[in-house]
This record gives structure tokens, sequence and C-alpha cells, in this order.
């Protein structure tokens, strides 16, 4: 009987008098949830502006870097390439020369060349000088420069007319310098294992590749190994079914 009287106390009712202690304990809860939930909104908002002038300081910190960078090319390349077409052979030569010494083991400036529409140029010129044996063995030497370890060069060359233009070349010249540079350029387009330009050298220069290969001239020896490599490489690739 004690016990039940103990317990007694704890056994009521809720009545319509708790209702206001209750009401006051849920807005005061409802205020601290408002107010923890703004915190952490102004929290998120700092760390995202912490992060955007973290970024905007980086994107500040590379253009400064790159503005004090110098030009690749001590020239304007972009105007000496739309006048290229249109300039003498002797101009062009000259140019021709000048940038191959600029792309020699510079990938930076092979993509700037690139970029800027260097390869397309210099199969525009050798097109429009096709006779000029001198422009074709520069040209062909300034191509090699920009597609050598060029992997993008390299897979716009047939697209750019580059290996049409490298084969026309060695079939309309026989002089040593032309087909030396040519056929190295060549090379140097089809050892990338671009099958591309590979079915592109089959279809426009193979015959010819083939008579430089036999032509065993002491004074060539080079350029008849490369061509034994070009006419191999486009051999294998026939072999596979493709003409």
């Amino acid at each position: 009987m004690a016990a039940l009287e103990s317990y007694g106390k704890w056994d009521h009712l809720e009545s319509d008098e708790d209702e206001p202690a209750y009401a006051a304990a849920w807005e005061a809860a409802k205020r601290a949830s408002a107010a923890t939930r703004d915190r952490e909104e102004a929290a998120a908002a700092a760390d995202a502006a912490q992060r955007e002038a973290a970024a905007a300081a980086q994107r500040a910190a590379a253009a400064a870097a790159a503005a004090k960078e110098p030009a690749p090319f001590n020239f304007d390349l972009d105007a000496a390439l739309g006048l290229l077409e249109d300039a003498e052979p002797a101009v062009c030569c000259t140019f021709f020369e000048a940038l191959s010494r600029a792309l020699f083991n510079s990938p930076k400036r092979k993509r700037a060349a690139f970029d800027a529409g260097a390869l397309a140029a210099i199969v525009g010129c050798m097109a429009a000088h096709a006779g000029e044996a001198d422009i074709q063995a520069k040209g062909s030497r300034a191509m090699r420069h920009l597609c050598f370890g060029n992997d993008l060069a390299c897979a716009a060359a047939a697209a750019s007319g580059a290996v049409a233009a490298l084969a026309a070349a060695i079939r309309d010249h026989e002089t040593a310098a032309v087909r030396s540079e040519a056929v190295w350029a060549l090379t140097t387009l089809c050892g990338a294992d671009s099958e591309v330009n590979v079915k592109a050298a089959s279809r426009t220069c193979f015959d010819t590749l083939e008579r430089i290969a036999n032509d065993l001239d002491p004074a060539t020896p080079k350029t008849s190994a490369m061509a034994m490599f070009l006419c191999e490489k486009i051999r294998g690739w026939r072999c596979g079914g493709n003409r």
C-alpha cells in the first residue's frame, strides 16, 4: 500500500494547465534551432567566400606569371604565317630556316606554332611554290621540326594535306636535298604509329618510296634507309587487309 502511495504522485493526466509551459519550451527550441541554422549558414557562406578568394588569388598569380613569360618567338608568328603564301620564294626559304631553328627541341614553340596554324601555312606555301626545290626542301624540314614529338601536329598531318605535300615533293623533285628532307618528314609522321598517315602515304607515294628505297646511292644512304622503313610500314598496314 505504501508503494502504491509513493508512485501515485506520477499517476496523473496532463491538464490544460501544462500547455503554456509546453508552448514556451517549444518556442525556445525553435528559436535555438533557428539560431543554430543561422550559424551554420553563416559558416558555410564564410567558407565559400574563402574558397572563392583563394581561387581568385590563384588565377591572378597564374595571369601574372603568364604575363612575365617571354613570347615563344622573337617575331610575330601570326603575321608571318599570314604573309607566307604570297611571299617571294627567297623570303619563304628564309622564314622556313628561321622557323626550323626556333622549333628545334622546343615543345613549347612547337605547340604555339601548331596552334597558330603553322602546319597549314607550310602546306599552303609548298603547294603555291610546287616547282621551287628550295621551298620544298626547307618546307619539309620545317614540317619535320614542327611535328617531331608533337602528337597534335602528327594527328592533323593527313587532314591538313601535309602527307600529300611531302608526297608531291618527292614525286616531282629528284634532288637529294628535297628527297632527303621530305622522306625524313614522312618518316616522322608515319613513325608516330599514325595509321591515318601511313594510309595517306600508301595512297600517294608508295611507288616513289620504293624507287628511293632501291636506289642505293652511296651519297644518300640515310634517305634510302628511311624509304625502306616507310615501305615496310606501308606493307605491314596493307597486310592487315587495308589498301
